[in-house]
Formats: C-alpha cells, sequence, structure tokens
C-alpha cells in the first residue's frame, strides 16, 4: 500500500494538542469524509467538485496527502482531467484504512 497518509503533516497541523484531540480529528475526519464520498458516488458534476472540495480541505488537515491530492486535480479540472470522481472512491477506502490503522495504534 502506497503512504497515503503523513503523521508529519497531522503533527504539524494541531501541534501541541493533546493525543487525545488528535485522535477525535482523525475519527471526525473519517467520519465526515465518508459521507462526502458516499454521496461523490451518485451526485452531479457540480455537487462532485463541492464535494471534492472539502474532501481536499479535511484531507490536507490530518495529513491525507494523497487524497487531498487528487482530490485537489478533479477539483481544478472540474472533473475533465485524468482524476475522475471513481479515482477518489477507489482510492478511499485505503486512506481510511491507513488512518484508522494510525488510529488504533495510538488508542493501544
Amino acid at each position: 500500500m502506497k503512504n497515503t497518509f503523513c503523521v508529519d503533516d497531522l503533527i504539524m497541523n494541531f501541534e501541541g494538542l493533546p493525543e487525545v484531540m488528535l485522535i477525535d480529528a482523525l475519527e471526525s475526519y473519517c467520519s465526515e469524509a465518508q459521507v462526502y464520498i458516499t454521496e461523490l458516488r451518485s451526485a452531479d458534476l457540480e455537487t462532485s467538485v463541492r464535494h471534492a472540495h472539502s474532501v481536499k480541505t479535511m484531507s490536507k488537515m490530518v495529513g491525507a496527502r494523497f487524497m487531498a491530492t487528487i482530490c485537489e486535480e478533479f477539483e481544478k479540472t472540474e472533473g475533465s482531467g485524468k482524476v475522475k470522481k471513481e479515482h477518489i472512491l477507489a482510492h478511499w477506502p485505503e486512506v481510511k484504512i491507513e488512518i484508522e490503522t494510525y488510529v488504533a495504534s495510538l488508542k493501544y
């Protein structure tokens, strides 16, 4: 699996916060991004671009670099570039698993 999640970015963006807040931020990210990803499946192009923008912004905050990058590409080209919404949908599970694995390592 490629590195989809950068802990250094997470730490930089949440510098000084207790570990429990990092866990909350990551769990919230996974939950909220999942809603956008689920809606993305059947959304029209305009809505898909807005959802990609939201996921991109959240992804940058928590260090999910790969997801941020593909959402940004989709957003910039409004779905007419190399990255289609299917790419976002296909890569989301691996991003989510990597983050959930990291969260589990913090908890136990």
